[in-house]
């Protein structure tokens, strides 16, 4: 040998895989997220693509349209499907989100399925 370490040991020491945990961990992880998503996403049928998008992921919730344009949204379910769900509408042709501001919240114990909401009137 020439006394170097494997790259891949030096980026991964001890001999983990990161990137294999963070997939576990995703899948089995809980976790909620708000979101308010801003851009071409009213009156383009968003609330209801999320909301058959979620019933197919198992992901529980609600989505309803804000009085100044944007979209508000908590998804709760596990990190894996949660990062597809946003992927996937990101990749809806009739959506343009152009900023998406996410956080993660408490979980919701005991929620069950995902709900589609009015326009909130301030």
């Amino acid at each position: 040998m020439n006394g170097k370490q494997p790259l891949r040991a030096r980026l991964r020491p001890g001999g983990v895989d990161p990137d294999r945990i963070d997939r576990e961990a995703a899948i089995k992880k809980q976790c909620r997220w708000h979101l308010y998503l801003s851009g071409s996403v009213q009156h383009v049928g968003l609330r209801y693509t999320a909301l058959y998008m979620c019933r197919d992921m198992k992901l529980t919730g609600w989505v309803k349209n804000l009085s100044d344009g944007r979209v508000e949204l908590e998804i709760q379910g596990d990190v894996s499907s949660l990062r597809r769900f946003y992927i996937e509408l990101k990749s809806q042709p009739h959506i343009h989100i152009s900023h998406a501001d996410i956080a993660e919240v408490p979980l919701v114990s005991g929620e069950q399925g995902f709900s589609v909401s009015r326009l909130e009137l301030s």
